[in-house]
């Protein structure tokens, strides 16, 4: 798309070119006419020379304003680029930070599972001994000091190999019988 400054370049090297156009076409009228050529156009050498250094400035007037425009887009997609490369820095720093929170959060919840765990099985071992001590306290035998007491209490005739208390008492006659009840 043109700008208006190079549109108006154009339009000045147009005018050049058409104004360069008409004086040879006058020299050339002047040249058939005899006389001489600057002579009768009215027109010098020096205008010439100075039409076409003036042209000379705007074609370096126009490619000087070209090269500042390329730069000045080389500048811009630099500094988008840069933009660019600092976006996705911020990005992959943000999702960095994500990542690691998610992290410590698994591991807190996993240490808070492992605690659970543990808890439940001192718990769950905390019951088998009490079931385990109130078990072994139903099932052992109530001993008495003497034959006598367990014979008092309603126990007695203990049988070796059957009753367990049979060997707390002493069987003195042998038969393998204690605190027989008479």
């Amino acid at each position: 798309m043109s700008t208006p400054q190079s549109v108006s370049f154009h339009g000045r090297v147009v005018l050049a070119v058409s104004l360069v156009l008409v004086l040879f076409f006058l020299l050339a009228q002047c040249g058939d006419e005899g006389g001489s050529e600057s002579e009768s156009a009215g027109v010098s050498s020096a205008d010439i020379q100075a039409t076409e250094e003036q042209e000379t400035e705007e074609r370096a007037e126009a490619a000087a304003e070209k090269k500042a425009k390329e730069k000045a887009r080389k500048a811009r997609k630099a500094e988008q680029r840069r933009k660019v490369a600092a976006e996705k820095r911020r990005s992959e720093a943000e999702a960095e930070r994500r990542r690691i929170a998610v992290e410590k959060a698994a591991a807190a919840q996993a240490e808070k599972e492992r605690r659970a765990a543990e808890r439940r099985r001192a718990l769950a071992e905390a019951r088998a001994l009490a079931e385990a001590r109130a078990l072994a306290e139903a099932s052992s035998p109530t001993l008495y000091s003497t034959c006598e007491d367990a014979n008092n209490a309603g126990s007695g005739d203990y049988v070796r190999g059957v009753d367990p208390e049979y060997d707390h008492y002493e069987d003195r006659d042998g038969d393998g019988v204690v605190c027989e009840m008479s």
